[in-house]
């Protein structure tokens, strides 16, 4: 993509003005929009996303000691020794990346480290994937060994956040940061990673939009549904709600995990649906399943906001093909289809309706 050598020069001269020294190694990571798939991944479910133009950068070394030393313009500078680090700090997913890399054989060393990211923290886009699978690129290639083929790489950057961030996470934001293509939606199946890449429809943009609303995922409510899914699943005796039919909803009297499961199950159809839409290019059968899965993430899952619904309804009145939010919700960002001679006026009339918003990307086949 344009711009990515001299962001990679630019990030190896802030580690060489920081720490003295040339990088041992360069490595990067996009982030990621979900088209619709949403609170699926940790269900074992299927989702269809797409990576961001935007990307975090990571210029590392091996140090002789065991500390952590890291500088970023966008998280801050810190220094820690392992074991020291708070918990969510920026620097823990250093900490793990250390861990992850030391159980796949390296010797476990200390790190200095350079982040640069102009993926949208708190957004709702996967900056904490882009970041946590950087770092392990990075770290791979300064230990001299091959970098571990995308699941593995996936799941270790998902356990850096489970186990030193706290973030209960699917596997969706780091699979795709680890092998998504530009312009292209990857459908992929959370429960044994295999993927295959579609090629984005012609005459139509992804407008990925920042609603100004921030949210932190550790804070409780994404974890919170995380735990309902999994006592939905308890209830009705399966490996995981990927497994569930319609039919099976009825079984649950909980009406909270009735709603939770109920999403979980139609989404999956509705990502079935939608790659059916895509292989045809029919663009507005595309859109419908965004407004539906918006609807059920708004009633069903309880993760919208005022503000997500506004920016949904005034795109889908500026003629948008379909509008939902992306990510775990709560705020951050939604997701946009639109002919792509509609383009700034429905973003237009998105920031007329809240005033805070931003474009984040524009993306197109």
């Amino acid at each position: 993509m344009t711009g990515e050598t001299d962001r990679d020069k630019a990030v190896e001269s802030l580690f060489a003005k920081r720490f003295g020294a040339v990088p041992q190694a360069v490595a990067s990571a996009h982030g990621r929009v979900n088209l619709i798939g949403e609170h699926t991944d940790y269900n074992e479910g299927f989702v269809l996303p797409c990576i961001l133009s935007q990307r975090t950068l990571v210029a590392l070394s091996l140090r002789d000691d065991d500390r952590l030393e890291g500088d970023s313009a966008q998280f801050g500078s810190a220094s820690e020794q392992p074991g020291a680090v708070p918990t969510g700090h920026w620097l823990a997913y250093v900490e793990g990346a250390v861990a992850m890399m030391a159980e796949a054989g390296a010797p476990q060393r200390g790190v200095s480290v350079v982040v640069d990211s102009d993926v949208p923290a708190g957004a709702g886009v996967s900056s904490s994937a882009a970041l946590g699978v950087a770092l392990l690129k990075a770290l791979a290639a300064a230990h001299g060994m091959d970098r571990p083929d995308p699941a593995l790489l996936a799941r270790m950057a998902q356990r850096i956040e489970h186990e030193f961030i706290g973030l209960q996470c699917g596997i969706m934001d780091h699979m795709v940061s680890a092998v998504g293509a530009k312009a292209s939606a990857m459908r992929l199946d959370c429960r044994d990673l295999s993927y295959s890449l579609h090629p984005l429809m012609a005459g139509v943009e992804v407008l990925v939009i920042h609603s100004g609303s921030g949210r932190k995922l550790s804070e409780g409510q994404y974890n919170a549904r995380v735990a309902e899914c999994r006592a939905a699943r308890d209830a009705l005796g399966v490996g995981a709600l990927r497994d569930v039919s319609a039919g099976d909803l009825e079984r649950l009297a909980d009406g909270t995990a009735h709603r939770r499961a109920r999403h979980v199950v139609h989404e999956n159809d509705r990502v079935h649906a939608a790659i059916t839409a895509l292989a045809s290019g029919d663009a507005a059968s595309f859109g419908a399943l965004m407004m539906e899965s918006h609807r059920s993430l708004a009633a069903d899952y309880d993760v919208s906001s005022p503000v997500l619904d506004s920016l949904v309804e005034a795109c889908r009145d500026a003629g948008a093909l379909g509008a939902r939010l992306t990510g775990a919700g709560f705020g951050g960002c939604i997701v946009c289809l639109v002919r792509s001679g509609d383009a700034d006026s429905v973003l237009a009339a998105a920031m007329k309706a809240v005033p805070e918003a931003r474009l984040i990307d524009r993306i197109a086949s």
